[in-house]
């Protein structure tokens, strides 16, 4: 695979944001992220209702995934910021925060991109007097929540960078 295109580098880091924290930190992030939506999609794919148009899910997953492109050039820019601070050494917890940050949100990209492609797929191969088949169903539940769950987690680390930015000394 072209090293232009090549999305195993996010992923190995995506996990590595998952250790240092000790080993059950990284079962139970594993089970959270990957085993909840891997359960939603099984529950979402046998009782959920029936989906009769997935353009309009196309629509809405294709504008957030722009939005979350947006948010991972302003992190982006954020960690160039931080990493040019002369006051932020790279061991300290703001820098740290910072790099899983930028990780998690390009990660979300990713799985927000996946989604994107996954509708539109469902949507080419949809027979428009039918609803989508529970498979399908069950498979874009388990990315979708997969999204949410990252999409949390990536707030949930832009909180805590703001709380460590609190800990650095005032500018003089």
């Amino acid at each position: 695979m072209s090293r232009k295109i090549n999305v195993l580098e996010i992923a190995r880091a995506q996990l590595g944001t998952f250790q240092g924290y000790g080993q059950r930190t990284i079962v139970g992030d594993l089970v959270t992220f990957l085993g909840l939506p891997a359960v939603v999609g099984v529950v979402s794919g046998i009782f959920a209702p029936p989906i009769h148009s997935v353009g309009s899910l196309l629509t809405g997953a294709s504008v957030f995934s722009g939005l979350l492109v947006a948010l991972l050039v302003n992190i982006f820019n954020f960690s160039v910021k931080v990493r040019r601070d002369e006051k932020v050494r790279p061991e300290e917890k703001l820098a740290r925060t910072v790099d899983e940050l930028l990780t998690n949100a390009a990660w979300t990209v990713l799985v927000g991109l996946t989604l994107v492609v996954l509708l539109a797929v469902a949507s080419a191969t949809q027979d428009p007097s039918t609803s989508l088949s529970q498979v399908w169903v069950g498979i874009l539940a388990g990315f979708s929540a997969h999204l949410i769950l990252n999409i949390l987690m990536v707030l949930s680390r832009i909180w805590t960078a703001h709380e460590d930015i609190k800990d650095l000394p005032p500018k003089k």
